[in-house]
């Protein structure tokens, strides 16, 4: 009884099936009882389930068929250290700039927003941005390094583009989102009754910070495009990977289910889990294949990102982080699994403590959905791209050959916002 016990608290089932049918589901059911109802994600021809289960129960499963195989679960944590991105083995400090370009306050004010106005019937344009937004609508340093210049200039404001995040929780309620953010799933919970352990607000400031790069309409790429926050991590950052996956299937059914007058829909996930996790590059997998991008950060441990999933899966958009002098972050991750570069120092985003903060943060996390905001604004003109032709679209706008070329099999392309399109 003891050792079934030990294995109820310390494992979780992931066990995709290779075919989806009506029998097998029924199955898993019956074995699924409680807390376990709730946590089926289906994606496209991907079915898992996630719980903690007995050795009596682990052996039912396994005989079930179909079943492909078991995984036991992970889990991640946002270091302590550093305000990204989300890992469950990043534990090492992270190298952190002294560049301050930005001209923002501190704090925002909403009639700014909402006073905001296009340059031309379609073209946005926004006077001193943060460096970060410069340096997406500039090809050369001198154009934005005192914000001068053009400012934040882009072809559209995103509309009709949802953005899931999957990460902390968001302030919804902050300014910078001017009402387009809302809830979606929290899976912040405890893993025995199933019960909530927190709100769905944002308690760690993660969330928030990443969704409004993509979306803020000071802070942000894509002014007018709508956030969805599925919370998977508490205050602590601390969360497990069947959390991830579970929000995936969600996000999945409620993409399918959509009657909010959408052109497309993307996400945005600050986690990664520092080696193999094959149910999740699987489900990552299936979900771009139903053709919806999914964006995520290279990491921040100046290593291959190629050894994190989900990025081992080729599946994601992969974003590392440069600074504000064209050089790459100290602790970036790198190596062919990378797809491009953006800014990810000293970048300017909203606070979760307020209506009206901004923060300062440095990582990869952050550089991520400022090229999930690009994809907003492309998806915006062209809604009908397939992931695989968005990151060719994201390649193409971009600046070549400017970064330092001293990481190995590494692209020397920094994301850029094309003046129209």
């Amino acid at each position: 009884m003891n050792s079934v016990a030990n294995i109820v608290q310390s494992s979780e089932i992931n066990s995709p099936l290779k075919n989806i049918s009506k029998r097998n589901l029924i199955s898993a059911q019956s074995i699924l009882r409680g807390p376990h109802n709730d946590s089926i994600a289906i994606i496209g021809k991907y079915l898992s389930y996630n719980g903690y289960f007995n050795a009596l129960e682990i052996q039912k499963i396994q005989a079930l068929n179909g079943t492909k195989y078991i995984q036991e679960c992970g889990g991640f944590a946002l270091p302590s250290s550093s305000p990204s991105p989300l890992s469950i083995l990043s534990n090492g400090s992270l190298k952190h700039s002294t560049y301050r370009y930005d001209s923002l306050p501190s704090t925002l004010n909403v009639e700014k927003c909402n006073s905001q106005k296009n340059s031309s019937d379609l073209q946005v344009h926004q006077p001193n941005p943060s460096w970060g937004l410069s340096r997406l609508c500039s090809e050369k340093l001198p154009v934005y390094m005192y914000n001068g210049g053009r400012g934040f200039v882009s072809p559209n404001s995103g509309e009709n583009i949802v953005v899931y995040v999957i990460d902390t929780g968001v302030n919804i309620n902050h300014v910078d989102f001017g009402g387009r953010a809302s809830f979606g799933a929290n899976f912040v919970k405890n893993v025995t009754t199933g019960e909530l352990l927190e709100d769905d607000y944002d308690h760690n400031g993660h969330g928030t910070m990443v969704a409004s790069l993509v979306a803020g309409c000071r802070l942000g790429v894509a002014k007018k495009s709508r956030i969805i926050s599925y919370k998977v991590a508490g205050k602590s950052g601390n969360g497990d990977i069947g959390a991830a996956v579970k929000a995936l299937g969600q996000i999945t059914k409620d993409i399918e289910n959509a009657k909010d007058g959408r052109s497309a829909s993307i996400v945005v996930c600050s986690f990664l889990f520092l080696g193999q996790y094959i149910s999740w590059n699987d489900a990552l997998v299936e979900f771009t294949n139903l053709g919806h991008a999914y964006f995520a950060p290279a990491g921040n441990q100046s290593d291959d990102s190629c050894g994190s999933s989900p990025i081992m899966s080729h599946a994601a958009i992969v974003v590392g982080a440069s600074d504000p002098s064209d050089g790459y972050m100290g602790s970036t991750s790198f190596g062919r699994c990378v797809d491009i570069f953006a800014p990810g120092v000293d970048i300017t985003g909203a606070s979760n403590t307020n209506i009206t903060g901004t923060a300062i943060k440095t990582g990869t996390s952050f550089s991520a959905p400022l090229v999930a905001g690009i994809g907003a604004l492309i998806l915006s003109n062209y809604p009908n791209l397939s992931p695989a032709q968005l990151k060719a679209k994201l390649i193409e706008y971009s600046v070549k050959n400017i970064l330092p070329s001293t990481l190995v099999n590494t692209t020397n392309i920094l994301a850029q916002i094309p003046s129209s399109f």
